[in-house]
């Protein structure tokens, strides 16, 4: 079927192929449970959250939305004449600028001693994304490593376009470019499916290990009343965490918890068993992380510089 506006400003059918067609279904039971409808409908308009309609000449089209950025237009400018200005000072300076159907989007930047340093610390790094679960005014991340006094060192700056995949992978890439392609060991982040997927794509033999503090803190979303309340539970849940020497010891304990305290359909917990050789020491005893500690949290580096209101400008 195709739709057209006619000169009177009206639209009409104008085309029907009806072997397309069949019968319509008996009138719906009005003490029918009508939540199988309800479902289909909240999932069709999360699909056109994304979608545009386009008049055309044949009627009308879906199309995809394009992305939209998190930083704001207005400050694009004055980004790239702080750059130029840091690149005058400092040839090693580094800085590049995501530009996806005609817009800007994300912004990586490192200069010269971050460049540097990267080259001799940058085996095991910690991308840090704070803003993302807090209500900071900047989509700010950086790439941090530790100097051989266990000393934190930046490694690169990134202004986050938006939350796709695009934007993240994007960052990776202009982050391995920029430091001559030399892919960390070992990488820690949030515990995000996006980030996961561009990690994986950007850095596929770079071990990935989740921030514990971000952990923790899903922890008390998911089992609060049980870790605060429950003291057996919480001895049980550390030790199979903590404790565990070997796979089979671990799946064996988890189980006993998820069964005992009847969390089989805890969506939280299915997915920390899931991507359990990303955050259990277990599996990670073994890999280079430069002694930075299970908190994984960098968050000091820039905690006396920014705080959820300061501006871009700043």
């Amino acid at each position: 079927m195709r739709i057209q506006r006619r000169e009177s400003g009206k639209w009409a059918v104008d085309r029907l192929q009806k072997e397309h067609n069949h019968d319509l279904g008996s009138p719906m039971d009005p003490d029918r449970n009508i939540a199988a409808f309800k479902g289909f409908k909240e999932e069709v308009i999360s699909g056109l959250e994304n979608v545009d309609l386009l008049e055309t000449n044949d009627g009308l089209s879906l199309v995809k939305r394009g992305r939209e950025s998190n930083i704001g237009s207005d400050w694009y400018h004055v980004l790239l004449e702080y750059f130029q200005s840091r690149l005058a000072e400092d040839t090693g300076f580094f800085y590049a600028v995501e530009v996806d159907g005609g817009k800007c989007m994300s912004v990586f930047w490192a200069d010269g001693r971050s460049r540097f340093a990267c080259s001799q610390f940058g085996d095991a790094i910690v991308f840090d994304t704070t803003y993302r679960s807090s209500t900071h005014l900047v989509p700010f991340a950086s790439f941090i490593g530790v100097n051989h006094h266990r000393q934190p060192v930046l490694l690169g700056c990134a202004l986050i376009g938006d939350e796709s995949e695009e934007s993240f992978t994007w960052v990776f890439q202009t982050w391995l470019r920029a430091m001559s392609g030399c892919c960390p060991v070992s990488i820690i982040t949030d515990q995000d499916k996006v980030i996961q997927q561009s990690i994986a794509k950007v850095f596929p033999r770079t071990h990935l290990r989740f921030s514990a503090w971000q952990i923790k803190a899903k922890e008390q979303q998911n089992l609060g009343a049980l870790l605060s309340m429950d003291t057996e539970f919480k001895y049980e849940y550390e030790a199979c965490i903590y404790q565990s020497q070997t796979p089979s010891e671990f799946d064996s304990a988890w189980n006993v918890i998820v069964n005992k305290y009847d969390l089989k359909e805890n969506a939280w917990l299915k997915e920390m068993y899931r991507t359990r050789k990303s955050w259990v020491p277990l599996y990670i005893r073994g890999t280079f992380f430069a002694g930075i500690t299970m908190d994984g949290s960098m968050k000091s580096f820039f905690g006396t510089f920014l705080n959820a209101q300061t501006p871009l400008n700043e």
